[in-house]
């Protein structure tokens, strides 16, 4: 009987993928047409409304000026739903001449899960990019370049992606530059009521007017989990409050950020192996979070017995782009981090650790570091 059952679920998962399809947009494209990729559609509006479990959609090359709102394709756990800019091409969501006059790109979503979106470049639209409202669950946001966001005043509050009501999402690889005017409502995440079980890795920030990651409502989350990201010019780097806990930040560098920690109202988050660097303001952390085996540039008093102070760290000395921030050769945050045995690679793919204990900070410390660049989405993905 048990084996009877199992040949019956093998055959449904092998039936499922053998009714996936794959569909195709093009800006020369009519939503009339069968979405091949001979003949495709013309909008993602359309075509995701089209899609059933399994499916992938690929966006081809071009500019695209449209809002999605209403989302209704949603995915299972053996059949996600994958929507993709085409291989070796670039597509552009531009909300800069959007038609429709709206703010947003996708938005206001409901009860739609197991969804995956990649390989796009995303700019000019005035508020949200991406807003998972309720019951969104198991997304995955990767390689998406967004930038030019929200930088004219409209009243609406700004981020790159929010997550409310909703758990198990995963961004990843995304490079975000440039969001935001106000100083309090403009983020490029936002976790917000109920965002639990989430996971933000391996992505660089910059130029936020709030917060690089944002994670402080109610009802709170909590669990989630930040690593492996490099936040930058942001007025904070990441804050987090009103209860929130059991968060965990570990392995990130911030840099340059007016403040680059703000954890208060709230207890038992952890926040280990970061580089803090150049940033204005002393941190807020207030008792009951760990906060240890850190790097600080300037000297902290609170920084934890097991972290360091220094400014010899960076492969560049004043860093600019995603390369700099690699450790230099004789760099003290090398294998002087505390092992997490949940982390195996760093931002650029390379293995934790690399030597006898972790580093500190984004980056292990590599004689062959690769080379990455805001924009290029080329972020090695493991």
């Amino acid at each position: 009987m048990h084996n009877l059952v199992k040949y019956i679920y093998y055959t449904l998962v092998i039936i499922s993928f053998s009714l996936a399809e794959t569909y195709y947009i093009s800006p020369q494209g009519s939503n009339l047409n069968s979405g091949s990729i001979e003949s495709p559609w013309a909008s993602l509006q359309h075509a995701q409304a089209q899609l059933k479990a399994g499916d992938t959609l690929y966006i081809r090359e071009g500019i695209y000026n449209e809002i999605i709102k209403n989302w209704i394709a949603s995915g299972t756990f053996n059949n996600r739903i994958i929507v993709s800019g085409y291989p070796e091409e670039k597509a552009i969501f531009d909300g800069l001449n959007d038609p429709h006059n709206t703010p947003a790109f996708l938005y206001d979503f409901i009860n739609v899960s197991y969804v995956t979106i990649r390989n796009l470049e995303i700019r000019n639209y005035s508020a949200q990019l991406i807003y998972l409202l309720d019951n969104c669950n198991y997304w995955i946001f990767e390689n998406l370049y967004m930038h030019d966001i929200g930088l004219t005043d409209t009243g609406w509050f700004v981020s790159g992606i929010t997550i409310q009501n909703s758990h198990h999402t995963v961004i990843k690889n995304c490079i975000g530059i440039n969001i935001g005017n106000h100083e309090y409502q403009h983020h490029w995440v936002y976790f917000g009521s109920n965002a639990s079980y989430n996971e933000v890795y391996n992505n660089y920030f910059e130029k936020a007017s709030s917060a690089g990651i944002h994670s402080w409502h109610t009802p709170v989350g909590h669990n989630n989990k930040i690593y492996n990201n490099i936040i930058k010019d942001c007025y904070w780097g990441y804050i987090n409050g009103n209860g929130e806990e059991n968060n965990k930040i570990y392995n990130n560098t911030f840099y340059n950020n007016v403040y680059p920690l703000d954890i208060r109202v709230t207890k038992n988050n952890l926040v280990i192996n970061n580089i803090f660097f150049i940033n204005s303001m002393e941190p807020r952390v207030e008792v009951g979070n760990t906060l240890d085996f850190n790097c600080w540039y300037p000297d902290w008093d609170d920084k934890g017995l097991n972290s360091i102070s220094t400014d010899s760290t960076f492969a560049t000395l004043i860093p600019q782009d995603i390369n700099d921030f690699m450790l230099r050769n004789n760099s003290p945050c090398i294998n002087r981090g505390f092992y997490i045995d949940s982390l195996f690679f760093d931002l650029g793919g390379y293995k934790r650790p690399s030597g006898n204990y972790f580093d500190i900070g984004a980056f292990e410390f590599q004689e062959d570091n690769i080379i990455l660049s805001p924009g290029n989405l080329r972020i090695k993905n493991k």
